[in-house]
């Protein structure tokens, strides 16, 4: 019933607004700008059921985020291929779950502020779930475990960086 109502209300309107944003990027030439959007449409067009047009627009969209080479824009675009081919090719998604995962940790190992990687590491580390998820389903459950803590891990590497140092420095008198 939900996603009736989506589809009655909200989603055709955000899916006129992502093809506007990427019809007004791709003509002013911002080309990291069109792939979020295609990124973003597919997501769209995948609640709506139309999943082969979903397929077309992450595979634009990780192709403009390859040849722009920034982690940035392509953990995004990796992101939306992974989830545009789940149903059709679940093996062809885990590869780029991985490649999104990462993705995710270059632009992660580049943040300096420690508020900007926590806002990050909470809206993120859900992704890996989902990735394990997957990797579970297709029958490689040691892949999932290992992806699983693969963000345990990164989770804990985070509080280390952000915590004081638990055994201070001697100063010799």
């Amino acid at each position: 019933r939900i996603r009736e109502i989506g589809a009655q209300g909200y989603l055709p309107r955000a899916l006129d607004l992502c093809t506007r944003a990427v019809e007004l990027s791709r003509r002013d030439g911002r080309r990291n700008r069109e792939a979020l959007g295609l990124a973003r449409r597919s997501g769209l067009l995948l609640e709506l059921g139309r999943e082969a047009e979903a397929r077309a627009d992450a595979g634009a969209a990780r192709r403009i985020a390859l040849e722009t080479r920034s982690p940035e824009l392509l953990w995004p675009c990796e992101l939306a291929a992974a989830d545009a081919l789940r149903k059709e090719d679940p093996r062809q998604a885990a590869v780029h779950y991985e490649a999104m995962m990462n993705a995710l940790e270059a632009v992660e190992s580049n943040l300096r502020l420690e508020e900007f990687r926590a806002a990050r590491r909470e809206k993120q580390i859900g992704l890996y779930f989902k990735a394990a998820e997957l990797l579970v389903e297709i029958g490689r459950p040691e892949e999932a475990f290992r992806t699983c803590e693969r963000a345990r891990a990164r989770a804990f590497r985070e509080l280390l960086a952000m915590s004081p140092s638990p055994v201070s420095p001697r100063v010799p008198e």
